[in-house]
């Protein structure tokens, strides 16, 4: 099938219910998916007349052709009214792409980096990229090998957040640009044969990549080997002659071959697509009838929940809005494996709890998170606690952040993956420790001046506090704005971003 202008103009409208974005980029590899989503782009520019294009083509260095190649896309978009940036990746220590172990992961961290710097630099709403159904298949079958949830099964949508490898800093963060950069994908209903004929019939030129037909390279070009080769040859009925039917229909692999898998995929997208359109309505239902209390200073938050929420599938749907919405909170540092334990421990075992009609509270540690749940059989709502769990004593150090203040402000520092914070002094250099407070261990500590006004506890066990190298003194508790006077001492705070929040639609301005 021919991808025409205007199947792609129906594919935008699904995307942009308000229209697409003034401004737009697109991940330009040179490939057959980037180069006909450049070309279908540039002729819905010339349409409308009212589209900026930006094109980002990354060479990322794995082989030697790679640079000459990106500047041979260069050419091909030059007349297309594109502005083309090329960007050569750096790896760490400079090491050479072709002798890393991990060479996809880094490569797409990296890839991701160098297109969000852009995209917020000229302030691009909406990445395009040229991800297809085909694409979705492989990530289906990985995840499917590696035990996935549904939303794992389901892959990724059609619109979603431009992933960041890291925490950003507030200096770094879209809330402090005001703009989130989108992904968007409208080829996710075409099929890599529909691309490549459109391709031929328009005369669209194209980079092809030979590493992506190594099936010993990447385990993604291992199963594209897979599904287009092995398995359509197991299913061909072969005679004692050498001749061959179409189909063979006793083969085992009939179940698997490539029309069965994108079924199956369908179903499981839109399975997870409808729990989590449920999740996203709870979040805003919660939300709305103030049952969300968050307290940022505290690092910590408590919901009200309705009991229902921990019956049969709803348990599903409350999974995933916890999952939304923790990983502020959680000091998980690979938090996207996160959703696997709400699922299949913390909400199973507090359902197991309220089932058991008894009052009382449950405590469960998980994700670096304890969540504190009361029964109370009278009443249709549960309330849950949720906050850092105890820092041992003799992990605590490995959390310890050391600013060198003056008059400048110091670099920001992420502490405990869970507060961002900077400062600096104006009366004099200062060298400040910023430790998690324990209770038992630090009260002793606590300069008498801060006592006068104010009583730590251990409620406040885990956050942040500023201990004075020369005293060795607390002087601050800077998510609580409370500190000694007349010091000089200024900071500032701020809880992570969320990198998981549900996704909403790039803006047209």
């Amino acid at each position: 099938m021919i991808i025409t202008d205007e199947l792609f103009r129906i594919s935008l409208a699904k995307l942009f219910r308000t229209g697409i974005p003034a401004k737009v980029a697109i991940a330009l590899s040179g490939g057959p998916d980037s180069m006909l989503l450049a070309w279908l782009l540039r002729n819905h520019k010339r349409r409308s007349n009212n589209l900026d294009i930006y094109a980002i083509t990354i060479d990322h260095k794995y082989r030697p052709e790679s640079h000459r190649e990106a500047w041979r896309v260069h050419e091909w978009v030059n007349d297309w009214d594109i502005n083309h940036i090329v960007k050569a990746l750096e790896y760490k220590d400079n090491l050479d792409p072709s002798t890393m172990n991990n060479f996809e992961e880094v490569a797409r961290d990296e890839r991701y980096k160098v297109m969000s710097e852009i995209c917020n630099r000229e302030s691009i709403p909406a990445l395009f990229m040229g991800h297809h159904r085909d694409d979705q298949l492989e990530t289906f079958i990985q995840r499917l090998q590696g035990n996935s949830s549904i939303f794992g099964l389901a892959g990724t949508r059609s619109l979603s957040p431009l992933p960041v490898a890291r925490d950003l800093s507030p200096a770094e963060s879209p809330a402090q640009r005001r703009l989130q950069v989108q992904i968007v994908r409208p080829f996710w209903e075409f099929d890599k044969a529909d691309i490549l004929e459109t391709c031929e019939a328009n005369g669209i030129p194209y980079v092809t990549d030979p590493t992506n037909k190594d099936a010993s390279l990447t385990r993604r070009n291992y199963l594209r080997y897979l599904i287009g080769e092995v398995i359509p040859n197991r299913c061909v009925a072969l005679h004692p002659d050498g001749s061959t039917d179409d189909i063979d229909l006793t083969s085992p692999y009939l179940s698997i071959q490539r029309s069965e898998l994108v079924k199956l995929h369908a179903s499981c997208h839109e399975f997870a697509t409808l729990f989590e359109d449920k999740a996203q309505r709870l979040s805003q239902y919660l939300r709305s009838h103030d049952l969300v209390k968050e307290y940022p200073q505290l690092g910590s938050l408590e919901l009200t929940l309705p009991r229902p929420c921990f019956q049969e599938t709803n348990c599903m749907v409350t999974s995933r809005f916890l999952y939304r919405i923790l990983h502020l909170y959680s000091t998980l540092k690979h938090y996207h494996w996160a959703y696997a334990k709400l699922e299949r421990q913390l909400i199973p075992r507090i359902a197991q709890f309220l089932e058991q009609h008894k009052p009382g509270t449950l405590k469960i540690t998980m994700m670096n998170l304890v969540f504190e749940v009361t029964n109370n059989d009278q009443l249709d709502l549960i309330p849950m606690k949720i906050y850092r769990c105890p820092i041992v004593t003799k992990n605590a150090g490995a959390i310890e952040k050391q600013l060198s203040l003056g008059a400048e402000w110091s670099e920001w520092e992420l502490f405990d993956s869970r507060f961002w914070i900077r400062a600096r002094s104006r009366a004099s250099q200062k060298q400040i420790r910023v430790i998690p407070y324990l209770h038992k261990i630090h009260k002793p500590i606590v300069e008498e001046s801060l006592l006068a006004e104010f009583r730590p506890n251990a409620k406040y066990n885990t956050l942040p506090v500023f201990l004075e190298e020369d005293t060795q003194k607390i002087i601050a508790f800077p998510t609580l704005s409370i500190d000694l006077p007349d010091i000089g001492l200024e900071y500032e705070w701020s809880l992570k971003s969320n990198r998981f929040a549900y996704c909403e639609q790039p803006s047209t301005a």
